[in-house]
């Protein structure tokens, strides 16, 4: 569950992440990162192959604290990470600029 004080910050962290207001940089093993301000942002996803089960982990680190929460695939609001997760994809591939010229 995205933790209620979170919310409104996670939705605007779509909408930042959409229209380019802030970059992510891709690690490793599913996980992205970005520096906004003083805080740092980790998103990963993760599978488990044993179990079946996937889901996101979300972490900010600020000098005035650090919080993390998951979310897994049967919670209410994995559609809205999983949102936010595409788009970083996409945002850290390089965004519209993956597709540019494709048809041209």
């Amino acid at each position: 569950m995205i933790p209620p004080p979170l919310r409104p910050f996670i939705g605007r962290l779509l909408q930042a992440t959409n229209e380019g207001e802030i970059t992510w940089r891709e690690g490793a093993e599913g996980a992205y990162f970005a520096t906004q301000k003083d805080a740092n942002i980790h998103l990963r996803y993760h599978f488990d192959d044993d179990t079946g089960e996937s889901g996101y982990v979300f972490r900010i680190i600020r000098k005035s604290g650090d919080a993390f929460f998951s979310v897994m695939s049967d919670e209410d609001d994995f559609g809205i990470l999983r949102n936010l997760y595409s788009a970083v994809s996409v945002n850290a591939a390089g965004g519209q600029g993956l597709v540019d010229g494709l048809f041209d």
